[in-house]
């Protein structure tokens, strides 16, 4: 059985992935796939090699200053760099993601995919270190050749546009991978997972919020709603997916019951557009109460956020 696990975006919400990942380790969870976006393309590497020392570290103690750097609205419109600098958050990644954890997460087997989306093409480009032959029209899939560019795609993926600047790869804008793929299930499937756990950081449910909105709430509130909907609609992929798959199984078996022979019943599908060749075994984890816009990064309500993560598992 090959096993993936899909992370979600979510900002300072990764702290709930976390969380999560400790009790699917304590239940003694392995993983031969990991994709992540945003907040799950950093988890990602370290996953690969179960370093969640580091990863409890980082989501239990940071506070905003420590990953964003705020700047003057105007200055960032104007230039073109985002309402945030971002320096912060590359340096904890480059001094977490060493050279020699870099070569442990390479040496690990693990196939990992980071979701980033190009500006210039619009596309949803999947970094990885696996030699995946896998194809698709909804992405492409680049092979990072080193650390660095690893963590360039790490904090490509982590920043959301117009809040947080653009990252160039190779003289190319590459921006959060949640703009199409906020859990990125697709490559997962893709490439033949028969077991899925998917990391949720938003509930999927409605709520009500009573404060007043000023512009920059708005603004969070909009990129809340495209997220919770990006969200949504991939957790339903995978749904769609598993039903038409026990669809062409129940026919399969209904022609095996008539008198034909199973290879036969089994090639009249074979070419059937999307390939449903197999069901997964779907695991959905995520909060059962919301958990914030994602950018205020407050230490204490991460460490609450890491404890509601592991009671979620098995929920």
């Amino acid at each position: 059985m090959k096993t993936g696990i899909a992370l979600s975006g979510g900002g300072d919400k990764g702290a709930f992935t976390v969380g999560a990942l400790n009790a699917l380790i304590d239940r003694g969870e392995t993983f031969d796939m990991i994709a992540g976006t945003s907040t799950g393309a950093l988890i990602a590497p370290l996953l690969a090699i179960k370093a969640m020392k580091p990863l409890n570290a980082v989501y239990g103690n940071v506070n905003k200053s420590d990953i964003l750097s705020n700047k003057p609205l105007y200055a960032g419109l104007i230039t073109g760099t985002g309402f945030y600098g971002v320096g912060p958050l590359r340096e904890i990644v480059e001094k977490t993601i060493t050279e020699s954890m870099y070569q442990r997460i390479m040496d690990s087997k693990v196939e990992i995919f980071i979701c980033t989306v190009c500006l210039s093409n619009m596309q949803p480009i999947y970094w990885t270190n696996s030699e995946t032959k896998s194809t698709s029209s909804n992405y492409d899939i680049y092979y990072w050749r080193n650390r660095e560019e690893m963590i360039d795609a790490i904090m490509a993926s982590c920043c959301q546009p117009v809040l947080m600047p653009n990252q160039y790869i190779h003289d190319e804008p590459y921006v959060d991978g949640g703009l199409r793929n906020f859990l990125p299930i697709d490559i997962l499937i893709d490439n033949d997972a028969d077991k899925i756990t998917a990391i949720l950081t938003t509930t999927g449910k409605r709520y009500y919020d009573s404060k007043k909105f000023k512009t920059i709430d708005t603004l969070m509130k909009t990129i809340e709603i495209f997220s919770r909907d990006v969200a949504e609609q991939d957790l339903k992929w995978a749904e769609f997916y598993n039903q038409q798959a026990r669809a062409i199984q129940n026919a399969i078996e209904r022609l095996v019951q008539q008198g034909v022979r199973q290879e036969i019943a089994a090639g009249i599908f074979s070419a059937f557009p999307g390939n449903y060749k197999r069901i997964i075994n779907l695991e959905v984890i995520r909060p059962y109460k919301e958990l914030g816009d994602g950018l205020t990064f407050d230490s204490d309500a991460m460490k609450q956020m890491i404890q509601l993560g592991y009671q979620s598992v098995n929920l």
